[in-house]
C-alpha cells in the first residue's frame, strides 16, 4: 500500500488553489516515487502539468 506524505503539506494546497478556477478535470497519476497531474482548461489554451518526485518532498513509508 502506498502512503505518501508531503514534507510541506501546504505545497499541494497552493497548487490546487492556483489551478482550481482554470481546470475542472485532470489526469492524476500516482506511483511509489512520483505524483503527476495533467489537465487543460475549457478552451484548450492552457495546459497544467505537475510532477512531484520523491526527492521533491514525497516520502514513501
Amino acid at each position: 500500500m502506498l502512503k505518501p506524505t508531503l514534507v510541506q503539506g501546504s505545497l499541494l494546497k497552493k497548487v490546487q488553489e492556483s489551478i482550481k478556477d482554470l481546470v475542472n478535470d485532470g489526469d492524476l497519476d500516482c506511483s511509489s516515487i512520483r505524483l503527476s497531474l495533467q489537465a487543460v482548461d475549457f478552451s484548450h489554451a492552457a495546459l497544467v502539468s505537475l510532477l512531484l518526485l520523491q526527492s521533491d518532498g514525497i516520502q514513501q513509508y
